[in-house]
């Protein structure tokens, strides 16, 4: 008697995830052992540039976790100081990932009010803010005068 035998293959089939930033990048692929795996769509992360993926998945032979390389974007600070002196060692660029203390700029006798985004007055550039920014120093206009009358009393009308 003779007996036929028929082998059967059936291919590995292994786990890719993609990972943006600690966090899975859409579902799991599963992928037959040696195939290319197909990258997702590159991410768009506020701030961060996309570099690639850190590992290569062309070939895959077993369970993969793909990290995106992401890169800060570094943005600018311009002032517009106004007539005012802005300190030497005052920022001039920063991250998303940066918590930036705005510096103090003097004027000879005018008392300074603060650094404007626009109409809002910015004590700070917070963790999360994006884009090149240009912030306009604010002064106290007109003039206050202080009279000592030195025990004496004044009739003002």
């Amino acid at each position: 008697m003779w007996w036929t035998v028929n082998a059967v293959y059936v291919a590995n089939i292994h786990s890719v995830q993609f990972v943006v930033n600690g966090e899975n990048y859409g579902e799991a692929y599963e992928v037959e052992y040696g195939q290319a795996c197909e990258a997702p769509a590159n991410p768009e992360i506020p701030g961060y540039e996309f570099k690639g993926w850190d590992t290569e998945f062309t070939s895959v032979k077993g369970d993969l976790v793909i990290n995106a390389e992401l890169e800060a974007i570094e943005y600018t600070i311009s002032y517009e100081t106004n007539g005012g002196i802005l300190a030497e060692d005052a920022p001039v660029k920063y991250t998303v990932a940066d918590e930036v203390l705005l510096p103090e700029v003097t004027n000879e006798g005018i008392q300074f009010l603060g650094w404007y985004l626009g109409e809002e007055k910015v004590e700070k550039i917070a963790k999360g803010t994006t884009g090149d920014l240009v912030l306009v120093a604010k002064w106290l206009e007109g003039y206050q005068i202080e009279i000592d009358l030195a025990g004496g009393s004044f009739e003002g009308g």
